[in-house]
């Protein structure tokens, strides 16, 4: 019974702490000004001069191993949501690891989706000088801080520990029942619609950027699609996040 805890207890910490370390490797992924900078290394040749190596070169195989990358993410996303993973964990007497092995998993997929992905320098879309336009610059600095404060200040809003994890093993080891029995049916409701905060700030980080290349869109077209097709709120969902709104704004008054 304790080896059992404790491995379930390793299982989320781990979760846990990797969630932050993917995070924040994520964000530099998505909002660097030049991605290629990552994938690129430098040598000094004999001679003294500078070559430059390119992560591959080949394009169409580039543009397959990205795709396959991306498919990868999603299709984590898309099966570990399945209720008959969730019922299977059940049987097995790990339902209240659910999500951590799901946070668990899309870490793991982000890893492998940042480390092996391939930039690619032809067919740029577009491309912005920043470096010489440093107003610019800060227009897409500060646009991707602001989007991002939203993205993950509405994760700390919709209950960060219950989002990662962490707060069922916790209720499970104190002998309580899901957190998410606490809960009204309505937020429930919400969650199996609209687990990610922001689909707006999502898609204004993956598309607002100086660079354009072809890579970045593959990556960018892919999420937007998915999150197209996975987030799926409805009327009743968007008058309940009115009423909390509303309900939010008159406490503040009272303070």
């Amino acid at each position: 019974m304790i080896l059992n805890k404790l491995f379930i207890v390793i299982i989320s910490a781990s979760a846990f702490i990797l969630s932050f370390a993917t995070v924040w490797q994520f964000v530099v992924f998505l909002s660097s000004h030049d991605i290629l900078r990552y994938y690129r290394f430098k040598h000094v040749g004999a001679a003294g001069q500078e070559i430059q190596y390119q992560y591959s070169s080949s394009v169409l195989w580039a543009a397959t191993v990205d795709v396959i990358l991306v498919l990868l993410f999603v299709g984590q996303h898309s099966v570990m949501t399945r209720q008959s993973i969730k019922e299977r964990l059940n049987q097995l007497s790990l339902g209240m690891l659910a999500r951590s092995l799901y946070v668990l998993g899309t870490c793991l997929t982000l890893q492998i989706l940042m480390k092996y992905w391939h930039p690619l320098l032809c067919g740029t879309l577009w491309e912005i000088d920043t470096v010489n336009h440093p107003l610019w610059w800060w227009l897409f600095v500060l646009t991707h801080i602001a989007a991002w404060v939203v993205v993950y200040g509405g994760s700390v809003m919709m209950d960060l520990p219950e989002m990662l994890g962490v707060k069922q093993v916790y209720y499970h080891v104190q002998g309580l029942p899901s957190p998410l029995t606490q809960k009204s049916a309505y937020l429930v409701r919400l969650y199996s619609h609209l687990r990610h905060p922001s689909f707006s700030a999502l898609t204004l980080i993956l598309w607002f950027h100086p660079i354009m290349r072809i890579d970045r869109f593959l990556l960018a077209s892919g999420l937007t699609l998915y999150m197209l097709i996975a987030f799926r709120p409805d009327n009743h969902d968007y008058r309940y996040q009115q009423e909390q709104l509303e309900r939010k704004k008159v406490e503040l008054s009272l303070l």
